[in-house]
């Protein structure tokens, strides 16, 4: 099987959607399949090459105009991408040309890793080849978007999603909610966990303190309801004292989390972004690992996964993930809270017993979600698209 990613972050390049590009390119490559990538560079030559036997062609990006905007102009420009091919347009059209001069060989099935660019470029590079398409969700289809914005992406990722043949997301919430807005059958791809990795990492010494560590990506709407977690944490410390407690943030800027600490932002340390080796030493030197959402509830997506295999105890907020049971028949180590109340009383409770009991390493469970699990798992989507694709043409023939 011939696979052609479509994705606007690829290794080097450190991103969390790039480590999932990267990732099950190499591993669908060791499965078999001719594996070539059309990606982006920050800043540099365009160029193709032979990495381990996948094709990659990198090609220069738009510069993220959006960040350094603010007020109208922020939003305007935000609805320019939406309506438009996402926030990488000349990207984009580079890409097609790429096709149209025949430097990359046609794909039985093309995969868009990301959102609106990488979407609408693979969108087109299937149409241009006479292959069937799949977007790939790793976060919200709205993500980062409110009210007239969110209303317009609906709008243009119907738009185009119609000629999409399978949906793929990292999550179950996603593809559930992919599947009923958009009519278009979904599948949850996770993004593999290293066992290897985040279970032999060297634990960080975080300090004295209660140490509570929360690592992602806070932006305006990416995180749902901080004040519940933050607000708990303000009770807690007013209790046990300023010195009791650390909240440790690992990614971009965390100036959300901390305004919602109030009294007391001295407990909030941003590490700012920190790369995958980093990121498993602290998770496993933490008293207590922080799970918040990206969508209206607590979900299994691989962050959650990824705390649980370091096997350091979890506090969810607002609520037990959804589909936990699916994975786990025991919940120790898996605290839930759903308002500030209830973050307060655990908290305190874990300083008071000075508690550093382990989770169970829930081997088993978690070897259904290794990259080479679902990697498998994505081969069997694919494969079924690129057959129904196949038999719709002979019969349409």
């Amino acid at each position: 099987m011939r696979i052609t990613i479509v994705c606007d972050t690829y290794p080097p390049i450190q991103h969390v959607s790039g480590l999932r590009a990267g990732t099950f390119a190499k591993q669908l490559a060791a499965n078999g399949a001719r594996v070539s990538v059309l990606s982006a560079l920050e800043d540099g030559e365009p160029h193709i090459e032979d990495e381990g036997g996948i094709r990659v062609a990198r090609l220069l990006r738009d510069p993220w105009h959006a960040l350094h905007r603010s007020g109208l102009s922020r939003q305007l420009t935000t609805a320019r991408h939406i309506l438009d091919r996402g926030p990488y347009p000349e990207w984009v059209e580079r890409g097609i040309s790429l096709i149209k001069e025949g430097h990359l060989e046609a794909p039985d099935v093309v995969w868009g890793i990301g959102s609106d660019s990488p979407h609408e470029l693979a969108k087109r590079s299937g149409a241009l080849w006479g292959r069937p398409w799949i977007p790939d969700f790793k976060d919200d289809w709205g993500s980062g978007k409110h009210g007239t914005g969110r209303v317009l992406a609906a709008a243009r990722t119907r738009q185009r999603l119609k000629t999409a043949t399978h949906i793929t997301s990292a999550s179950s919430v996603g593809a559930v909610e992919l599947a009923r807005r958009f009519g278009v059958d979904a599948s949850v791809i996770y993004s593999g966990v290293d066992l290897a990795h985040w279970r032999n990492a060297t634990p960080a010494d975080l300090g004295p303190h209660f140490n509570i560590v929360f690592t992602g990506h806070v932006a305006e709407g990416r995180i749902m309801l901080p004040e519940i977690a933050m607000g708990g944490l303000t009770q807690a410390v007013r209790e046990a004292g300023l010195d009791a407690v650390r909240l440790h943030y690992f990614g971009h800027d965390g100036g959300l989390l901390r305004a919602h600490l109030g009294s007391c932002p001295e407990i909030f340390v941003d590490h700012g972004f920190q790369d995958h080796e980093a990121i498993a030493s602290v998770q496993s030197g933490a008293d207590l690992l922080l799970h918040l959402p990206y969508v209206d509830r607590a979900q299994v997506c691989v962050k959650f996964l990824e705390y649980v295999a370091t096997q350091r105890p979890v506090l969810c907020v607002p609520g037990e993930p959804d589909g936990l049971g699916r994975i786990f028949t025991t919940r120790d180590g898996v605290f839930t809270a759903s308002s500030p109340e209830e973050v307060s009383r655990l908290v305190t409770r874990l300083i008071n017993a000075k508690a550093t009991a382990s989770l169970p390493s829930f081997q088993r469970a978690l070897d259904a979600y290794t990259w080479e699990a679902q990697t498998k798992s994505l081969i069997t989507v694919l494969e079924r698209v690129v057959q129904s694709t196949g038999e719709n043409d002979g019969r349409s023939a």
